[in-house]
C-alpha cells in the first residue's frame, strides 16, 4: 500500500476545506472518525510541518470509548455550503457584517471579539 492509499482517508474533509494550520492533523482525524474508519487499539500517526522550519509527529492509540464519541455528519453540512459573492465575502473577513450568514446551532461559535481583538467562542443550543 502506497503513501496516497495509507492517507487518502484521513485528507477527505481537509481536501474539502482547505488548510486550517495546525488543526489541519486534526481534521485528519475527524475525517477518519467520520467514515467509521478508526479501529480501538490501532496506533494513529500524526505530522505537521510549519513554514517556521518547525515539526510535529506524535502517535495516538484509538481507545475503546471512541465508539461513544458522535459524528458531526460534517460532510453533509459542507454539502449544504452555498456560495458567497467577494462583498460578502469582505464584510465577513473585516467584521462588518453584523451577523452571522448562517446562524449556529449545537455547536461551538464565535460570540464576540472585544476591543482588543481577543475572540470567545462559546457553545451555541
Amino acid at each position: 500500500m502506497g503513501y496516497r492509499e495509507k492517507v487518502r482517508d484521513s485528507t477527505l474533509i481537509s481536501a474539502q476545506v482547505g488548510n486550517i494550520y495546525t488543526g489541519s492533523i486534526y481534521l485528519g482525524l475527524v475525517s477518519l472518525l467520520e467514515q467509521d474508519k478508526l479501529v480501538p487499539g490501532e496506533w494513529v500517526g500524526f505530522g505537521a510541518y510549519g513554514s517556521g522550519c518547525s515539526a510535529m509527529i506524535f502517535t495516538g492509540m484509538v481507545q475503546p470509548e471512541m465508539g461513544s464519541l458522535p459524528t458531526s455528519n460534517i460532510l453533509k453540512r459542507l454539502e449544504r455550503r452555498r456560495e458567497i459573492d467577494l462583498e460578502d465575502y469582505e464584510l465577513l473577513h473585516k467584521g462588518g457584517r453584523g451577523v452571522s450568514m448562517r446562524p449556529p446551532s449545537g455547536e461551538f461559535a464565535l460570540v464576540n471579539i472585544d476591543q482588543d481583538g481577543y475572540r470567545y467562542y462559546d457553545f451555541v443550543s
